[in-house]
């Protein structure tokens, strides 16, 4: 190129990126990397695009090294989005997770908005560090800044990189794909889990009824909590809870008393119950109903089989702060003050004897 130009050949920015990108197309690494650092050591201002391109050729001619020492070179002006997004591919490529980890903790302390390609690197980051959970996380942040409809395409990324041999990373697609309202993959990511593994443990059975409950698929939700019902080696009161809230969500108030009266029968209910009630007629303004709910929970929640005996007297039920404000809400807007001293008093006696 310099002896091109000391022929005084004219030779402008643009026509020099149309060689790097014809290059680039035939897979010509070095020739395009030669180029662009030709460029730069001449003055060029190359775009983040170009930068993040030498990155990437940088990382796959040179190994992981090379492009770290690029991308800090880098003025801050010129570590943007696409430059950042590049060498947390590299990192993964490289199997370096816990380095791309850190490369976005830096983005993110820099107030760097992430892009759809950040979020794909991040998602498969997670996956490759051993921590699928941040999945969650990570797909809720796509949510926050709106890039939504993305995060649909990040998840499929996700799920073609997961192991499929292990039964968390497929809670969680199965988790987020309900956040996506996308009641066919959650079916889907259901009998897949179903027919990889030989037996549906309680975990997954709450992620899928929960996803249900999200999706407000109700006819799936009575059939799949039927199932478990037949199939559960251990009794989970987190999964009955699901469904006697969705038989209360659609005012069907005889079938969730019918499954709390069966479970009560076997000491199985626990906090969760008294207030998924308490707060149902609360909601329906019924304070005398919540009211007698909280009164009978101390029977309800004692009496659980899998409490130990020697700690059962020493278990003792208090309603929490948020539902006592509640109740106290209630009272205050009805004017009833009657009702708030009585409620007060018995609240009084409750709290001493779990002294």
């Amino acid at each position: 190129m310099d002896e091109w130009l000391r022929q005084r050949f004219r030779l402008s920015q643009q026509q020099i990126l149309a060689y790097v990108r014809e290059l680039n197309m035939f897979k010509k690494n070095e020739g395009v990397l030669k180029l662009l650092a030709w460029m730069e050591a001449r003055g060029a201002n190359l775009s983040p695009g170009h930068q993040a391109v030498r990155l990437d050729l940088v990382s796959k001619v040179h190994g992981i090294q090379a492009p770290e020492e690029y991308f800090w070179s880098l003025p801050n002006i010129s570590k943007s989005v696409k430059t950042y997004s590049c060498l947390l591919n590299c990192y993964g490529q490289h199997g370096l997770a816990y380095k791309g980890l850190e490369l976005y903790e830096n983005m993110k302390a820099k107030n760097i908005v992430p892009d759809k390609l950040v979020y794909n690197h991040l998602l498969k980051l997670y996956q490759k560090a051993g921590q699928p959970e941040k999945v969650c996380s990570t797909f809720e942040e796509m949510r926050e800044s709106e890039q939504f409809g993305k995060a649909e395409v990040a998840l499929k990324k996700a799920e073609e990189v997961m192991d499929k041999a292990e039964l968390h990373p497929c809670n969680v697609i199965l988790s987020l794909h309900a956040l996506c309202g996308n009641s066919t993959e959650v079916k889907r990511i259901w009998e897949s889990l179903k027919s990889t593994f030989k037996k549906c443990l309680n975990r997954s059975y709450l992620v899928m009824l929960q996803g249900l409950s999200m999706i407000d698929d109700f006819e799936s939700l009575q059939q799949i909590f039927q199932e478990w019902q037949s199939n559960h080696e251990h009794y989970d009161m987190r999964i009955t809870n699901i469904m006697i809230k969705a038989y209360l969500d659609k005012n069907m108030i005889d079938e969730a008393e019918a499954i709390c009266q069966s479970t009560m029968a076997q000491g199985r209910c626990d906090e969760r119950t008294v207030y998924i009630f308490a707060e149902f007629y609360l909601d329906k303004s019924d304070v005398n109903a919540a009211l007698e709910i909280l009164r009978d929970a101390k029977n309800m929640v004692t009496t659980r089989k899998w409490v130990p005996s020697e700690m059962v007297t020493t278990h003792k039920w208090v309603p929490t702060k948020e539902l006592v404000s509640r109740f106290l809400k209630h009272y205050e807007e009805s004017k009833d003050v009657a009702g708030a001293e009585s409620f007060l008093e018995w609240l009084k006696k409750i709290e001493l004897n779990a002294l």
